[in-house]
């Protein structure tokens, strides 16, 4: 394994990421490429990603529904084409990103950078009792149970894609779900409880898993 990269600057125009190169102040252990460049498959997972939006969005969309799930600790900036920015929130719906209207000033880019290097991914104690609780509450549960569906769901090319948990009341759907949540690599948002009767239809069902 390599060192592990600062910043992934992706933009479709070679010229456009040099001058993000510059205009974020990127060191040498930068990687620069377009949305589909295989290097970033092949390459550790960032602390940043700075991501040039054109106005078709396609390109950008692929890659950030390909590398999502494993930079989850990564911080995400999107620089969108002016008067794109409602609209590339809208469709990069799942992704936990700060948007900035392109081209950014020098000024702005970089503080935002500094900060997001400042941040520690670091788990916090808290949380780190929940996790272990929730571990061993499962595995009192399910401890004579074969889930092979449960690997599918933690796998974490699939950290993005909705789940629905179905079962009777008492059969531990709540704690798999939880389980899957914090142990699955999707994302570190919080866990909601929507009591059943919230979702009576196959409708309400979709509505929840847009």
């Amino acid at each position: 394994m390599g060192t592990m990269p600062t910043l992934w600057i992706v933009h479709r125009d070679a010229s456009v990421r040099g001058a993000l190169a510059r205009l974020s102040a990127a060191g040498s252990d930068a990687l620069l490429g377009e949305p589909s460049d295989r290097a970033f498959e092949t390459s550790d997972p960032p602390r940043i990603v700075l991501l040039g939006v054109e106005r078709d969005l396609e390109a950008e969309l692929e890659f950030a529904h390909r590398h999502a799930a494993r930079t989850a600790d990564a911080h995400w900036i999107l620089l969108p084409r002016p008067g794109d920015q409602h609209e590339v929130a809208r469709l990069f719906d799942t992704l936990a990103a700060e948007i900035l209207v392109f081209p950014p000033a020098p000024e702005r880019l970089r503080q935002r950078i500094r900060i997001a290097l400042a941040a520690r991914p670091a788990e916090a104690l808290s949380a780190r009792r929940v996790r272990d609780a929730l571990s061993a509450r499962f595995s009192r549960f399910f401890a004579d149970l074969e889930l092979p569906e449960l690997l599918r769901a933690m796998d974490p090319r699939l950290a993005a894609a909705p789940l629905l948990v179905r079962g009777e009341p008492g059969t531990g759907r709540s704690l798999l779900t939880h389980y899957v949540h914090i142990f699955g690599g999707g994302s570190r948002g919080g866990f909601v409880r929507v009591p059943c009767e919230c979702v009576g239809t196959a409708k309400s069902v979709r509505e929840m898993i847009r």
